[in-house]
């Protein structure tokens, strides 16, 4: 039986209730495809597409949706993610953030999760042996990975928080990953040029709407 159960906490963890031709897909995490629209993720989902919140408009809109799954019935399925978060660039998805539970990952060492992604995604192209057997303080966006999965267009990196006891998958599209972060950088750049021109306009609306205040308590004011 306890045989049986880690078989299942394997499946559940990478969502692997998919016919074996869809294995090794690293354009899909459970039924959501990089690339797909901002309208179709959200369907999926149950929610509205004006949810998103707005990262960046301009050069690019880029756009965030979070999703924290919901197991209808806890006696015949567990629910190991805590909450996904869905990247858009220009309404397509580009990256997707599952966070895993600490409470469903307790005990669990990086092998093993490498081991439960790897039956859907296959073997890994590179593994971090020291972060596999060490313990990694904190990750961030610019952190080596435990592991990566790669096929030339789709990533996917498996990532540790030992702070928070908690692991990430990380599966982006190569294409769509490289034009958001280019657009981020442009976006950063065009912010910067402009911000000397855009503190003078903040500072003369402060003046402005100051101004408006004083003479509408000027004529009201009785001594």
């Amino acid at each position: 039986m306890k045989l049986i159960r880690n078989i299942a906490i394997c499946l559940t963890f990478t969502g692997l209730y998919v016919p074996l031709s869809h294995a090794q897909d690293l354009s899909k995490y459970r039924r959501f495809s990089l690339g797909a629209s901002l309208a179709q993720v959200s369907k999926q989902i149950d929610q509205r597409p004006d949810n998103a919140s707005v990262i960046q408009e301009q050069p690019a809109i880029i756009q965030q949706l979070e999703w924290r799954p919901i197991v209808l019935n806890s006696l015949t399925q567990t629910e190991p993610v805590e909450k996904v978060v869905f990247s858009f660039y220009d309404h397509a998805l580009y990256k997707v953030e599952a966070t895993y539970d600490s409470d469903a990952t307790t005990g669990l060492t990086a092998t093993d999760m490498i081991a439960a992604i790897s039956a859907s995604y296959g073997t890994p192209t590179k593994v971090d042996n020291e972060l596999t057997t060490g313990v990694s303080p904190t990750f961030s966006a610019t952190e080596p990975a435990i592991a990566r999965w790669e096929d030339g267009r789709y990533t996917a990196s498996l990532m540790r928080d030992s702070f928070l006891n908690t692991f990430e998958l990380v599966m982006v599209s190569n294409q769509l990953n490289d034009r958001a972060e280019a657009s981020e950088i442009a976006a950063a750049k065009q912010e910067l040029a402009d911000a000397p021109q855009n503190d003078i306009a903040r500072g003369k609306k402060a003046a402005d709407d100051l101004e408006t205040e004083r003479r509408a308590n000027l004529k009201a004011f009785r001594p």
